[in-house]
């Protein structure tokens, strides 16, 4: 970087951050044992939870071959007692049968440009960013799973979306490719805000989601050392903290990498075990490319354990898994979120609050039913209200969703939208289909609620629900309907 990253008076709110964190983060792994991943994403579908675990010997390795009666699973409300779950079934390479999504989230601060101190003898004035390429590559070379998706991001002042998470390798090859030096003016490390932002991408995918995060410095955060809001997350310092509760909220494992020989971050532990991850050091290219390779030789060991959760008050659950098998024994805790649908209020369920859960159950109900009668051979939206239902295609390119002067619902093309009209829309949400992939992603400058959680990007599938100001939009898409 341009800028220092030494110790500094942030660290010493960092360290009170951790102090605080220990009443309120998931326990840690305590043997063998450590849950990866909690994912509720088929939780309004299916009514199922899935709970990935790592089981690994004292050589480090995993191990296979367990069966269901080797674990023990318990739900319950955070704080209070957990009831064990009667009925699960446990899944061996589960990972490598639904596909990975990687999600590559790379430091790109101006000390990524220094030449490594332990360069190879035949790369003397190799760079970490130049180390951190080849590594990639090799990293994207070994991913032989068609169903696997890989992502990329990069981090300094800003954060900045190389490419959504992909299965063709060489869209991520061709993004990995063209990240760029920073200007002077990028030279801060706004890592825990990238980290936030990188769970936010991610919200939209289903199944096994990774972070392998690359950094090789500190959080440096721009508002904090300058007195100026960040150019794109504005006043707001990001915490460890924050950063964490964004990432299990998604259901997300990060798995950070220090590189270099520079101080690591003194919360990136914290952000590794309660996320289900693992921190890792490279002092060289080699090194670096060989953690790649173990973080995904890591989860694709991983069992998932899936279950039917009861309905229970709150919008939280913590769960704890007991292994007694080979290699020895442990537990291990983690807490998901549940949402509104499956979470009842909180407390003594009166009739007061019983009111907006059953109106919320109904909402769920009356959406359901309205995409289970679309059968549109299209890509489309469809907003509800009024007194009936208007759909509205989706071609490839942007498209614009906002409200003119009487409050009424406006999709158009971006391009058929002229620019002064444009202007007077509120509330405005852009909806973008990507022509190669057929992907659709909801961006905006300002949070918009998808399946009642706010988000500024998320890809979307077909059923999501958006709230737009007063506005539901159900999004319908025939293709990955008629997949399923």
């Amino acid at each position: 970087m341009f800028v220092s990253k030494g110790r500094n008076r942030f660290a010493v709110a960092c360290t009170a951050i951790l102090v605080l964190l220990v009443a309120v983060l998931p326990s840690y792994a305590q043997g063998p044992l450590s849950i990866a991943q909690i994912d509720p994403s088929r939780l309004l579908t299916r009514q199922e939870v899935d709970v990935y675990v790592s089981v690994v010997g004292p050589n480090g390795n995993g191990i296979g071959g367990l069966s269901a009666g080797d674990f023990s699973l318990f739900e319950g409300i955070p704080g209070g007692s957990l009831q064990p779950v009667s009925h699960f079934s446990l899944h061996e390479g589960a990972p490598t049968a639904e596909g990975l999504t990687f999600f590559l989230l790379v430091d790109n601060s101006g000390s990524m440009y220094e030449p490594l101190r332990s360069s190879s003898p035949g790369m003397p004035n190799e760079t970490r960013i130049e180390a951190a390429r080849s590594a990639i590559r090799t990293f994207l070379n070994s991913v032989d799973n068609p169903s696997d998706r890989i992502g990329l991001a990069s981090f300094n002042t800003l954060y900045r979306i190389e490419t959504l998470p992909t299965q063709v390798r060489s869209d991520a090859e061709a993004a990995l490719a063209k990240i760029e030096s920073p200007s002077q003016g990028d030279a801060y490390t706004e890592l825990y805000a990238s980290l936030r932002a990188a769970a936010q991408d991610l919200a939209g995918w289903k199944g096994r989601k990774v972070i392998i995060l690359l950094t090789d410095g500190e959080n440096f955060p721009y508002t904090l050392h300058t007195g100026k809001p960040n150019p794109q997350f504005g006043s707001t310092i990001v915490s460890s903290s924050d950063a964490i509760h964004a990432l299990i909220r998604e259901g997300i494992s990060v798995f950070p990498i220090q590189f270099g020989p520079a101080q690591r971050d003194a919360n990136l532990t914290s952000i590794a075990h309660s996320t289900g991850g693992r921190v890792f050091d490279a002092a060289d290219e080699n090194e670096l490319a060989s953690v790649y390779l173990a973080v995904r030789k890591r989860v694709l060991e991983e069992y998932r354990l899936t279950y039917s959760p009861k309905m229970l008050p709150g919008d939280r659950r913590e769960v704890r898994v007991e292994y007694n098998g080979p290699g020895g024994s442990g537990s291990a805790s983690q807490y998901y979120f549940v949402g509104t649908l499956f979470g009842a209020p909180s407390g003594r369920l009166t009739l007061l609050l019983l009111i907006p859960f059953l109106l919320a159950v109904g909402v769920w109900f009356i959406v359901t039913r309205l995409h289970f009668l679309n059968r549109r051979a299209d890509t489309n939206l469809e907003v509800l209200g009024g007194g009936a239902t208007k759909v509205f295609a989706l071609g490839e390119g942007k498209t614009v969703i906002g409200f003119d002067s009487n409050r009424a619902v406006t999709v158009s093309a971006e391009d058929s939208v002229p620019r002064e009209a444009r202007q007077t829309l509120t509330g405005e949400v852009t909806v973008v289909k990507d022509a190669k992939s057929g992907e659709v992603t909801v961006v905006s400058n300002d949070p918009v609620i998808v399946n009642n959680r706010p988000t500024q990007r998320r890809k979307l599938r077909s059923g999501d629900v958006l709230r737009i100001g007063e506005a539901t939009i159900v999004f319908d898409d025939s293709t990955e309907r008629e997949e399923k």
